[in-house]
């Protein structure tokens, strides 16, 4: 079967004879040249292809048929993509997205032999993939390709190429046509093609089926015979035996070889195993239904990775057949290398409903549906959403290498005493912008360090309330007390002004938190409620509960910006968690987590492109409008939460967790190159079509996030750290490579002669934290010494061309050293800029990552303790509230 609007993947090979062709002659065959044509040509128009209905498609010659396949290519245009989707009724992101496959998942397609086939298994003949996407948590995802159909014949073939994800555990499933478990019912009659035990990473093929006796009599392979991460084939047939009363038997092969057969129990190592539940082996029941591509009858069981050439015949194909499969040889090349056999695999989508065109034989497919996935609705999702996922292709870059040793005690001593030098002349460099910012702008939101004036764009004291933090542990007791009185008497949240509701929650709600938590004095907290309270606002303007972007406290006017067309940005709605609810755990108040949490309930919900989501998402129908996939400006700081609130919540939140864990695989395995010469580790971009090859400073942070995340006793964390490292590298490369010292905004790895360049608008620096933020994590989690070496010398580029008389000032071009400045220093450089350097510098870790957690603006929360069902009823109003839980039993629970 193939969507509508796709490439068809192959037909009945017509019948034609030389004989037959004289006859007719000239004439009449361009009469029928030409009306084949006409008729090609509407299907184009159309962008559907109706079924060849003529042909033996009974298979009443005995030879097999295929009933059900599945393959298309990655050349379609927009419209066609979309016509697929509208006429599938499956949002096709979270569904099974066709792409070609990558080189780094196999070997070269093999060369398809004009004559015979050259049976040696590898890797799929077609280099066209269905790539598995599935929603965030791996939602069960029902596919179009089997929906619906009966498939009643006593002998079947089922084949497949598949490429099971690395980090896949449990059942993956393949084909199936019943559900999981064992009981002997109508629900279990059919088969299960699937990879794994359950709970198990035995890296096993099992076919399972059902019949009036038992509802998985199932054969195995070897363990270990389907390895992870790693092209393998499929293949499994049932055919009645010359026994009668209902007797049967089933094959299973694994790269064309016999893996195991119902002629044979398990006979020690080579051979596979069969159990089943009946006292003798009794025909396949099918009379359950719907079937699925990657999902059990009953969706459960979600498949983890990529897969080819997906087929059902009808008939048992022989162990030729099958090894012709394996060798490269097509699906229509084997039908047609069979005298009589027909492809029965291109059906018109009208509608839900689907309907055979009536002159094809329909005993097959009788009650022929699709059923729309869990996420869909009546907005598709655009195009290029589609083709975001059909472009990405995994890297293969890995950064594991052999670990440098720590430290020995006398070289931390060392570093130690002469970090205590350094961290007083950062100490020094925030007092002196804090007095400039006191003297000149006091009460305003920004200091102009160029011409001692003041910036208002926030109307909250913005460098005031970011700066709290890093007086009281910077020990400015005195200057904490001063903000402390003005804040109490002339901080107010009723100004008539749009302003942006991801800034204010960063900046002041954050920085309100932490300073009550810092100094337990109520007036931050009564000032946090207040700011809060009229936050929620933005929360309640959509029907999907996603906060607007700008907010007027006073008239409660919410807007989206346009040049996103109205939609929501992934770095702002998917950055505001954490301090929301901090606020709930103070106030004891659930509204303000509510809020939060069914931003991360909605997106929970949705698909992903490898665990990474698009920037944009409308408020409207909660569904994304985009498919830009990035770590830098507008996604960054949403991966950066997902770990965070795992941890704020004493890591008691695991659903979290596997949000960001899929987040970071997608990422390493599609988002990470290297750099030529040098292999320096960047992130691109993707911006739904092709790779950018840039990276944003503001990526930068993907080192610390790495690192703190590296910190649980888990399966990637080498990797993870290995990718922090390297990536910390790659960042301060980008400063010590320019003539100032200085980073650029962004630099270019394309076509870069000396692993990256500095593009023409990129040149400007406004003192952005991420690289010192991913440095000081990096030393507090190795303790090289190294890692101080970075950060000071980034210190003294600051120092050289970026002090002014009253603070420190952006600079316009990195690349200039006639100390060109901008009239311009971000409440951040305070808030965390130097709150890093000086956390580096500093041997008695004021602020130990074990007991705070940072918002993205630096300012420090302190990780929650309190029992699981009281945090989380606090948080939710009930008791358990971890939205994947329910889902993530049925999905896993029971046999098959």
């Amino acid at each position: 079967m193939r969507a509508v609007g796709l490439p068809p993947f192959g037909g009945r090979k017509p019948r034609r004879s030389a004989l037959s062709v004289r006859r007719v002659g000239p004439i009449l065959l361009f009469i029928i040249l030409v009306a084949y044509g006409t008729w090609f040509a509407h299907v184009l128009r159309s962008h559907a292809t109706a079924a060849d209905a003529a042909g033996a498609a009974d298979g009443d010659d005995g030879q097999p048929a295929l009933i059900a396949g599945w393959r298309a290519t990655a050349t379609s245009s927009d419209e066609q993509l979309e016509a697929a989707v509208r006429s599938s009724r499956v949002e096709v992101i979270a569904a099974a997205l066709l792409a070609p496959k990558p080189r780094a998942l196999g070997a070269e397609p093999y060369a398809r032999p004009a004559e015979h086939c050259n049976y040696t298994a590898g890797a799929p003949a077609s280099g066209n993939a269905a790539y598995f996407v599935t929603a965030l948590d791996a939602v069960p995802l029902p596919s179009c390709a089997l929906a619906g159909r009966t498939i009643d014949h006593e002998a079947l073939t089922i084949s497949a190429w598949v490429y099971v994800n690395a980090d896949a555990s449990s059942i993956q499933t393949v084909l199936a046509n019943k559900a999981a478990g064992c009981e002997p019912s109508r629900a279990h009659h059919g088969f299960a093609l699937f990879v794994n035990e359950w709970e198990t990473r035995s890296q096993q093929a099992w076919l399972s089926w059902g019949n009036d006796l038992s509802g998985c009599e199932e054969l195995g392979s070897e363990h270990g015979s389907v390895p992870l991460a790693t092209w393998t084939h499929l293949a499994a047939s049932f055919e009645p035996t010359d026994r009668g009363g209902g007797h049967m038997s089933a094959r299973l092969y694994v790269n064309g070889a016999l893996a195991a057969a119902t002629e044979e129990r398990y006979r020690g190592p080579g051979h596979g195993y069969h159990k089943y539940g009946s006292a003798v082996v009794r025909r396949l029941q099918q009379d359950a239904g719907s079937g699925y591509i990657g999902l059990h009858a009953d969706q459960t069981h979600a498949f983890h990775g990529a897969m080819d050439e997906v087929a059902v015949w009808r008939g048992a194909l022989g162990a030729q057949h099958i090894a012709s499969l394996v060798a490269g040889c097509t699906l229509p090349g084997v039908a047609s290398a069979t005298p009589g056999a027909t492809l029965l695999i291109r059906e018109q989508f009208d509608s839900a409903q689907r309907k055979v065109p009536s002159t094809k034989p329909a005993s097959a497919f009788a009650n022929l549906h699709v059923r729309p996935s869990a996420a869909a609705s009546s907005t598709r999702p655009a195009a290029a959403a589609i083709r975001a996922a059909l472009t990405l292709q995994l890297t293969g870059v890995s950064l594991v290498r052999e670990p440098t040793p720590l430290p020995t005690a006398a070289e931390r001593a060392a570093s130690d005493a002469l970090a205590l030098e350094r961290r007083e002349a950062v100490r020094r460099g925030f007092k002196h912008s804090w007095d400039g910012y006191r003297k000149y702008a006091w009460g305003q939101d920004e200091l102009k360090p160029r011409s001692n004036s003041s910036k208002n764009w926030l109307h909250q004291a913005a460098t005031m309330i970011d700066s709290l933090d890093c007086l009281w542990i910077m020990g400015f007791k005195e200057d904490f007390a001063l903000a402390r009185d003005w804040i109490a008497a002339h901080l107010h949240f009723d100004f008539s002004a749009p302003v942006s509701v991801f800034e204010t929650v960063i900046r002041s709600l954050g920085g309100l938190i932490t300073a009550y938590e810092l100094s337990d004095d109520r007036v931050f907290l009564t000032k946090a409620t207040e700011l809060a309270d009229v936050l929620l606002k933005a929360f309640s303007s959509t029907p999907t509960g996603l906060p607007c972007t700008a907010l007027n406290f006073r008239t409660g006017s919410c807007t989206f910006p346009s040049w996103t067309g109205g939609s929501a940005i992934l770095s702002e709605y998917g950055t505001i968690q954490l301090e929301l609810k901090a606020l709930t755990q103070h106030t004891g108040d659930p509204k303000y987590a509510a809020a939060a949490m069914r931003v991360m309930k909605l997106l929970h919900s949705l698909p992903s492109i490898h665990g990474l989501a698009p920037t944009y998402l409308s408020p409207k129908t909660g569904r994304f409008t985009n498919a830009v996939l990035t770590l830098g400006a507008l996604g960054d700081s949403y991966y950066e939460y997902l770990l965070k609130q795992w941890v704020h919540t004493g890591k008691r939140e695991p659903w979290l967790r596997r949000m960001y864990d899929r987040a970071v695989d997608g990422m390493t395995g599609y988002l990470l190159f290297e750099s030529t010469p040098n292999r320096l580790p960047y992130i691109a971009e993707h911006n739904g079509r092709a790779y950018v090859h840039k990276m944003d400073h503001l990526a930068c942070f993907v080192g610390a996030m790495l690192a703190l995340g590296a910190q649980d006793g888990r399966p990637n964390d080498q990797r993870d750290l290995a990718v922090a490292e390297g990536i910390v590298e790659t960042c301060f490369q980008m400063y010590a490579r320019q003539p100032t010292g200085l980073s650029p905004e962004y630099a270019q790895f394309a076509r870069a002669q000396n692993d990256f360049q500095v593009p023409s608008n990129a040149k400007y620096n406004i003192l952005r934290p991420e690289a010192i933020e991913s440095i000081f994590y990096l030393h507090y989690y190795t303790r090289k010494p190294k890692y101080r070496d970075m950060g000071w010398a980034m210190w003294q580029a600051f120092e050289k061309w970026s002090r002014t008389d009253s603070g420190y000032a952006a600079i316009p071009n990195v690349l200039d050293t006639t100390g060109r400045q901008e009239d311009k220093m971000e409440s951040f450089w305070l808030a965390e800029t130097v709150k890093y350097f000086f956390l580096l510098f500093d041997p008695t870790d004021p602020i130990r990552l074990e007991e705070y957690v940072f918002n993205t603006e630096a300012h420090p929360l302190r990780i929650l303790r309190q029992p699981r069902e009281e945090l989380l009823g606090r948080f939710y109003g009930i008791a358990d509230a971890d939205p994947a839980d329910g889902n993530e039993s049925r999905r896993d629970g029971g046999g098959t």
